[in-house]
């Protein structure tokens, strides 16, 4: 829908594909229209953020298994999403998935930088005053900005790659 605003004809695949990628430069690889960049990021905001969005959001098997792990040990999480804080409610609502498992939530509105830039990282971890050694600090992502974030924020990165999207790729190489 965002890219047939903008007169973009895209399949599912390849949206999948450049969705890891920051906007500005999925844009540009599309050869979008500079002039209606901001039409797309609108619809884009909308769509990502809507109840359809989250309705369509599935956990994996194995999340509340970590989760609940993580929880039982006593180990502080957080959320750091390029989505409204919101958005991920309404997802953890629609799976049934307490939102107190996590500690803290970072979302889009409230970081000026995107990732792979650490911003969102350390108010993830000023919310959970956490005033420890940041090398006992993991990070968990499923792209390649969510390394470089990690890395650039002096965490150790743990990288979600289910379809071996990165194997080959030496920047994040870890």
């Amino acid at each position: 829908e965002s890219f047939g605003s903008v007169g973009l004809s895209i399949d599912r695949d390849k949206v999948m594909e450049i969705s890891r990628k920051p906007l500005p430069e999925t844009y540009r690889e599309l050869h979008g229209d500079p002039l209606k960049i901001p039409k797309f990021n609108d619809v884009l905001w909308d769509t990502n953020n809507s109840m359809k969005s989250a309705e369509l959001t599935e956990p994996y098997d194995e999340t509340m298994m970590v989760l609940n792990f993580l929880n039982n040990k006593y180990l502080p999480c957080a959320v750091v999403t390029s989505n409204r804080v919101g958005h991920i409610y309404d997802c953890l609502k629609l799976h049934d998935i307490p939102i107190d498992i996590f500690q803290a939530y970072v979302g889009i509105k409230e970081i000026t930088k995107v990732k792979p830039d650490p911003q969102s990282l350390f108010i993830a971890l000023k919310k959970l005053d956490y005033k420890d050694d940041l090398s006992d600090v993991a990070y968990i992502g499923d792209s390649k900005s969510d390394v470089l974030a990690a890395k650039n924020a002096g965490v150790t990165p743990i990288l979600i790659d289910r379809n071996n999207e990165y194997e080959d790729d030496d920047e994040i190489d870890f």
